[in-house]
């Protein structure tokens, strides 16, 4: 990752976002993918970082040899981003744990 990227991940509210997802996960009362949390939730500014974030949330270091998922965002150029993931899924349980 350059310079520009860790830059961008440090202006990111991830308490925030955090707070958000978490609001999201109840409302829904199941767990969500990435594409779920970004068709709710359009992450803007932050669109790498945040899906970066998401990603370490469910535990994405364990996602080698899972179903990639594709994912379209648009900028705020209006110029479309398409991002492919893994397959995971936030938890409103991992969310909590990181309470404790």
């Amino acid at each position: 990752m350059d310079a520009e990227f860790w830059q961008a991940f440090e202006g990111l509210d991830t308490e925030a976002l955090r707070a958000q997802t978490l609001a999201l996960l109840e409302a829904r009362g199941q767990a969500l993918t990435l594409a779920d949390l970004a068709q709710a939730l359009p992450p803007g500014e932050h669109d790498l970082e945040t899906l970066a974030q998401w990603l370490a949330w469910a535990g994405g270091d364990d996602a080698q040899g899972l179903e990639p998922q594709q994912i379209e965002l648009r900028g705020a150029d209006g110029r479309a981003w398409r991002f492919t993931v893994p397959r995971v899924e936030v938890t409103e349980q991992a969310l909590r744990e990181m309470d404790a």
